[in-house]
């Protein structure tokens, strides 16, 4: 699983929307600190990009476990 925290620039005002990668795509919006835009996943993307966030996760482990 991604442990840092991760930043979706807001599409209005470029602030940093801090996000948990697998509960966008789970369906979650988050909410822009600085205006108070909402961001999220449409559902047509979902499963395609929880397809790319699973396989990078797998490549991370396998490099993580090379580094041991």
């Amino acid at each position: 699983m991604i442990q840092s925290e991760q930043n979706i620039p807001c599409p209005v005002c470029k602030t940093g929307i801090p996000f948990d990668p697998r509960q966008l795509v789970m369906g979650t919006q988050f909410v822009c600190p600085g205006c108070g835009a909402g961001v999220g996943l449409a559902m047509e993307s979902r499963e395609l990009v929880d397809k790319a966030l699973t396989a990078f996760e797998m490549e991370r482990a396998k490099l993580a476990g090379r580094s041991k």
